[in-house]
């Protein structure tokens, strides 16, 4: 399991203003997929949603446990 204590030392090196860079990243690459691939424009709005929401529920859930690492 080496990769996933490597992983887990990078990941504690960021911070607060990283992350958000990362989910703004994230979030412009989707735009931009979404203009090349003329399929995505096609897709319902629900199932985008279901897709968004299928997304975020282990981190949601992550964040709002009181489970201690």
């Amino acid at each position: 399991m080496k990769a996933v204590e490597w992983a887990d030392e990078k990941v504690s090196k960021l911070d607060a203003a990283d992350l958000a860079l990362v989910k703004w990243s994230c979030l412009a690459g989707g735009v931009l997929m979404a203009r090349l691939i003329p399929g995505l424009r096609k897709l319902d709005s629900r199932l985008l949603a279901v897709i968004v929401l299928g997304l975020a529920a282990k981190p949601m859930i992550d964040v709002f446990s009181d489970k201690r690492h």
